[in-house]
């Protein structure tokens, strides 16, 4: 989410790791007892390309099973097309037999065209949302529990202008979302987690969003989302995400010119407690990681071609650990620490080891800023980045970098150890801290 603006910004990535993160996650260690009730055979029920009518039929025969917690199971390559969201009730789910030829369920852009995305209007509305298995949000706050998606693709029909979201789950616990592809949306929000306990979200592969329309309302598109909404201030907290990639979330024309490239692979909100990251890909986004939350980890994870950053701290990111992560190719800079006049406490205490920047801005869209490996951010802000560190750093500035370290922030104690730079247009001054509140130690030239 881009929330930020400011008039010296930098750039860093970083080289690649070997190909080791799978799309598909490790199968699961246990098994379910019940007998497997399958979507096609519910009386009723047509699969394959069908008429309004019939995507109607099917989503109220379907629904009248998921509402009551049935954990329903669909054949491989099968295509289900529908006219409405499908709400899964606590302890159900929706199962495909095969990860590799995974069944589809398909939204029409006749039937899913919400354009509303005011949280409490059309954002969640039957129109708007592919599969929703909240719990209430309202009175006794019971959570949705122990929901499960596995083998799934969710396929929107290609049409912009129209705000979606793939996946949603307020206020639910213990949920697995494994192996799930979700593509061909415009605007949209690939899985969205909000209050979520406990939740994983393995295999997901996310990919091919794209929108140009010049919304009203700030637009944003993000592979997966934790704690935009959050229900009642319930946090969420042990969230995994792991073994994903999220690719090719695209805006352009008058959207770009107007809100800039408002995407970003995967977005974690303030009020989100210890969410992992780890085993994944971003690649062609605005923002790779995205990280208001506290407490939480990344762990081997390769960012390439983020238009702007690829991994940010800000809005009072606290006591977050990164390590062995990847960027290459960002625009602006391949690392951040950012202030915030918004927050309610300091970007602090994050502390982020073993990251590989390479070939910064290498199209040149931000020559005109102070393009940097890592920058520090927030001059005179209301909380400031304090006491965050970065620990053994590899910087390949590359033709379009300028900075390896720049500290334009009036915030302290922020420190780099073991950072190696090498190139850049900035030769004779490759680290630069404006305010005198931070440092860095040990830098040598790559």
């Amino acid at each position: 989410m881009i929330l930020l603006t400011f008039a010296v910004a930098a750039a860093g990535i970083i080289g690649t790791f070997a190909d080791r993160t799978p799309l598909e996650a490790p199968a699961p260690t246990t098994s379910h007892a019940r007998a497997a009730l399958y979507i096609e055979d519910l009386a009723g029920v047509r699969t394959g390309i069908i008429s309004a009518p019939q995507r109607a039929a099917n989503t109220r025969i379907i629904n009248a099973q998921l509402s009551r917690g049935a954990r329903l199971h669909l054949h491989a390559g099968t295509r289900i097309e529908i006219a409405r969201t499908l709400k899964i009730g606590s302890g159900g789910g929706i199962v495909g037999d095969s990860s590799t030829d995974r069944p589809t369920i398909f939204l029409p852009a006749a039937e899913f065209g919400n354009t509303n995305d005011v949280a409490d209007q059309g954002r969640y509305g039957p129109n708007a949302v592919g599969i929703d298995f909240s719990g209430e949000l309202s009175g006794s706050l019971r959570p949705s529990a122990g929901v499960d998606l596995e083998n799934l693709k969710i396929v929107s029909e290609r049409k912009a202008g129209r705000r979606l979201r793939g996946i949603v789950g307020r206020n639910v616990a213990d949920c697995v979302i494994r192996n799930v592809e979700i593509s061909g949306f415009p605007m949209a929000i690939g899985i969205a987690l909000a209050s979520s306990r406990r939740c994983r979200v393995t295999g997901a592969y996310i990919h091919d969003f794209a929108d140009d329309t010049p919304w009203r309302l700030l637009p944003q598109s993000t592979g997966i989302e934790v704690d935009n909404d959050i229900i009642r201030g319930i946090p969420s907290s042990g969230t995994t995400i792991d073994h994903f990639r999220i690719e090719r979330l695209r805006v352009g024309g008058k959207l770009l010119a107007k809100w800039g490239y408002q995407t970003d692979g995967i977005n974690i909100l303030s009020s989100a407690l210890e969410t992992r990251i780890a085993d994944g890909r971003i690649s062609e986004v605005g923002e790779g990681i995205d990280t208001f939350g506290s407490n939480g980890r990344i762990d081997n994870v390769v960012i390439d071609n983020a238009y702007i950053f690829g991994l940010k701290f800000i809005h009072g990111a606290a006591g977050n650990r990164a390590s062995n992560v990847s960027i290459t190719n960002p625009g602006l800079a391949g690392l951040i620490f950012a202030g915030s006049d918004w927050a309610k406490k300091d970007t602090a205490a994050n502390v982020v080891t073993g990251i590989r920047i390479s070939d910064i801005d290498p199209a040149g869209v931000w020559k005109a800023n102070s393009t940097a490996g890592i920058i520090v951010s927030g001059r005179n802000s209301k909380h400031v980045p304090t006491g965050n560190q970065v620990i053994d750093a590899q910087i390949d500035l590359g033709p379009g970098g300028k900075y390896g370290w720049l500290d334009q922030s009036t915030g302290s104690r922020n420190r780099g150890t073991a950072i190696r730079i090498k190139g850049g247009r900035s030769l004779d001054r490759p680290i630069l801290i404006m305010y005198g509140g931070g440092s860095v130690r040990g830098a040598r030239p790559s």
